[in-house]
């Protein structure tokens, strides 16, 4: 992540390995703790600071 106007990065964080496919919507958290992606069919909510994922959801398209 980087700020406007800096070229340092401000936050740095290590997906799981693994293909992430054509994403539909992707979201994260302001403090960057969770991250919603949903692809055609399905998605899921990840705890990134546990690196685990939290809920196996049906599809959707809208985020906030």
């Amino acid at each position: 992540m980087y700020r406007l106007g800096e070229t340092k990065a401000s936050n740095v964080l290590q997906l799981p390995l693994g293909k992430l496919g054509n994403l539909r919507t992707l979201m994260a958290s302001p403090d960057l703790n969770w991250m919603a992606h949903v692809h055609r069919t399905r998605g899921g909510v990840w705890d990134l600071e546990k690196n685990e994922r939290v809920f196996h959801i049906r599809s959707f398209q809208n985020a906030y």
